[in-house]
């Protein structure tokens, strides 16, 4: 859920493990790709999701013939991420990275996890249908983007052929934000600190007079105190609202660290494993 690193960090860890680690079967199967390919970029592209909210996403796409795997990223940190769409997207991927519901340029309100299985459902399918897409959709990133790649996944999008998240978990409660039952105070406090800057970029965004910061600034702090408050006992991690991620058994995906201990649990049935902690 914390952001561990900067969009160059990012950018350098995936260059050195991502490719070669989640798609060495698409690029068995696909024709053979020269390196540095020159990158078409387009910018601010609108998603509408099934309830009619439009999700804002960048495309980095290869200048070459045919038509090509995509690899997507979801975050609630701030899509932009040149340095990894231009690297992926010049070894002969197209790249989505979007903004997840409610942050930065996306429409709609954010509430951690709640969205991320039908958005990323949504999002998948319209990646795959693109022109230039051969059908074939792989997601990757770290901690709450690794999060909304299980929760896409739990969702059995038809058109997700590989998911590669790291330094996350299935299960929201015990080990990521509660240990042993205790809330991790500072891990909670710090996580949803970090977010709210954006939040309160939004809600003061459209108070165009004085007058407004006064009778309005009650409720921005309401909501941002709302970003904690889903932490704590009345919100929906506490209340266990959010079930253990189930992930289907012909999907592939490749896993690094995370938060919470290593503990897997099958349930019998026949649409994949219940797997309850990820380490």
């Amino acid at each position: 859920m914390k952001r561990t690193s900067s969009p160059s960090m990012a950018g350098q860890f995936v260059k050195r493990l991502f490719v070669p680690a989640l798609f060495a079967a698409l690029a068995a199967a696909q024709v053979t790709t020269a390196p540095d390919y020159a990158v078409n970029v387009q910018t601010n592209v609108r998603v509408k999701m099934r309830d009619g909210v439009s999700l804002v996403a960048d495309i980095y796409r290869p200048k070459i013939e045919g038509r090509l795997p995509v690899l997507l990223t979801r975050t609630p940190y701030n899509r932009k991420d040149p340095e990894t769409g231009m690297y992926l997207a010049s070894r002969g991927y197209v790249v989505i990275l979007q903004d997840t519901r409610g942050r930065f340029d996306s429409e709609g309100e954010f509430y951690p996890f709640r969205n991320e299985a039908d958005d990323g459902y949504d999002t998948i399918e319209w990646a795959a249908s693109l022109p230039y897409a051969d059908g074939r959709v792989g997601m990757f990133g770290g901690s709450y983007v690794g999060a909304t790649q299980m929760l896409a996944a739990a969702s059995n999008p038809p058109h997700l052929v590989g998911i590669f998240p790291y330094v996350t978990a299935m299960e929201y409660y015990e080990g990521w934000t509660y240990e042993g039952g205790a809330l991790m105070q500072w891990f909670a406090s710090s996580w949803t600190s970090g977010l709210t800057e954006d939040t309160v970029r939004r809600k003061t965004a459209a108070l165009n007079r004085s007058r407004q910061w006064i009778e309005q600034l009650p409720a921005v702090r309401e909501r941002v105190r709302g970003h904690v408050d889903d932490t704590h006992d009345h919100g929906p991690i506490a209340q266990r609202e959010l079930p253990p991620v189930r992930q289907r058994n012909d999907e592939p995906a490749t896993r690094m660290s995370g938060h919470g201990r290593l503990e897997a649990a099958t349930d019998g049935g026949r649409d994949g494993r219940d797997v309850r902690y990820m380490k």
